[in-house]
């Protein structure tokens, strides 16, 4: 199966840093195999959702966003032994959505 590395934004995510609570956007990248490149799509928004590190406090009507903003299908080669975590930001636009 093919390899893919998907890279992934995430907006209006409420999360808890320290004391308080952010709204907080992120970039991260998944890298997994998987048989075609919706496939791969699919399967890195679930490994968000299972993630750990990415527990959102948001209410119901308020909830977060994941945007994929690019699938590449690589060689094995280049698939990183270490996985990296996410690089977080305030998300000050989506007070303005």
């Amino acid at each position: 199966m093919p390899h893919y590395r998907v890279l992934m934004n995430g907006r209006n995510f409420w999360l808890r840093n320290e004391d308080k609570q952010e709204r907080m956007g992120f970039y991260t990248t998944r890298f997994l195999e998987a048989k075609n490149a919706e496939a791969a799509e699919l399967a890195a928004i679930e490994l968000l959702r299972v993630d750990d590190q990415l527990k959102p406090l948001n209410d119901r009507r308020d909830p977060p966003r994941v945007f994929v903003d690019e699938i590449e299908e690589i060689d094995p080669a280049k698939v990183p032994l270490v996985v990296r975590g996410f690089t977080f930001f305030p998300d000050n636009e989506a007070e303005n959505n």
